[in-house]
Parts: C-alpha cells; sequence; structure tokens
C-alpha cells in the first residue's frame, strides 16, 4: 500500500501514517516501523526516511533532499552519508541511486 492515511487514535482524534509497502511512517509521533519493527532513526534520518515515503517511487535529487532535510544547508557529503546510514536500516534494495541525480524509495512488499 502506498500513500497517507489518517489512522484512529484512543482520543478519536486521526493521526497521519505515510505507508510505503511494510514501511509506515508516523510524522507526529516521530515513529518509523519496517514490517512491524521500530526503527531508531536520528532526527535527520527520520526526516529523509519521511521525505522518501511522500514521495515514494519518484526521484529526488540531492539538492530537493538539502533544502527539505537541511533547510538547503546540507554541508559537503551530507546528503550522501545520510542516505548511506539510512540504506542500513531498511530492506535490501530500498533506496536506489540514480548516480550524480539522486535517489528513489523503491519499497514494495517483496522488498522486505
Amino acid at each position: 500500500m502506498i500513500g497517507a492515511m489518517a489512522a484512529d487514535q484512543p482520543t478519536g482524534e486521526k493521526r497521519q501514517v505515510l505507508e510505503v509497502g511494510p514501511l509506515s511512517v508516523y510524522p507526529d509521533e516521530f515513529i518509523a516501523l519496517c514490517g512491524g519493527e521500530e526503527l531508531a532513526l536520528t532526527y535527520k534520518e527520520f526526516k529523509l526516511l519521511e521525505l522518501f515515503a511522500t514521495y515514494p517511487g519518484r526521484l529526488l535529487r540531492r539538492d530537493f533532499i538539502a533544502e527539505h532535510v537541511w533547510a538547503g544547508d546540507a554541508p559537503g557529503r551530507s546528503v550522501d552519508i545520510s542516505v548511506s546510514r539510512l540504506r542500513r536500516k531498511l530492506p535490501e534494495g530500498a533506496i536506489k541511486t540514480v548516480v550524480r541525480v539522486g535517489y528513489r524509495l523503491i519499497l514494495t512488499e517483496t522488498t522486505a
């Protein structure tokens, strides 16, 4: 399943969840699950994953990522290093590199 959904909370309020294959990201709660297991992410890794989950399957250019995760001020190879660290926490092949351009989240039920 790909897309944003609203899940019921105990108070009856709706909470936002971004779902891509086995991945569920709860932006308001700083929680990310993959295959039902909670991912231990840094703040930047979480914001990066949230961005990928917002645009599943779409090519995200490095400058677009820098603008949205670092407010345009990503020093040196910060984007590449953060993507590399995030990759280690996701199923193999979940993030594809488009050489010299950017990255794309390709995560399906069979990727997990």
